[in-house]
């Protein structure tokens, strides 16, 4: 556990803890800046829910975050090396331990 730096640069942030994320900086819907990454938080647990509305008085709805599908790139088949039937080596490119033929 340590203190996480605001506008981390280089390891020398790490040595002045001065300027470091707070609780005022993690709320739902914040973009936070964690070793270079920007981070955005949508959604807490319900003990963090209880604790900032007992703490500040305010209650967090989660933000719905829908993400694109990424499709799975696939390779071409690469052509038979005439060593078998090609339905063999068509088999073989697509799973490590093909499934027998009986």
């Amino acid at each position: 556990r340590q203190r996480i730096p605001k506008g981390y640069r280089n390891l020398d942030d790490l040595k002045n803890g001065s300027n470091s994320v707070s609780m005022d900086d993690l709320y739902i819907g914040a973009k936070v800046n964690i070793f270079g990454k920007d981070l955005f938080i949508y959604d807490c647990d319900d003990f963090t829910r209880r604790y900032y509305s007992s703490t500040f008085g305010e209650t967090m709805q989660p933000i719905s975050v829908n993400e694109p599908a990424v499709p799975i790139p696939r390779l071409p088949t690469p052509p038979s090396n005439g060593m078998g039937a090609e339905e063999d080596s068509i088999q073989n490119c697509k799973m490590l331990r093909p499934k027998p033929a009986y």
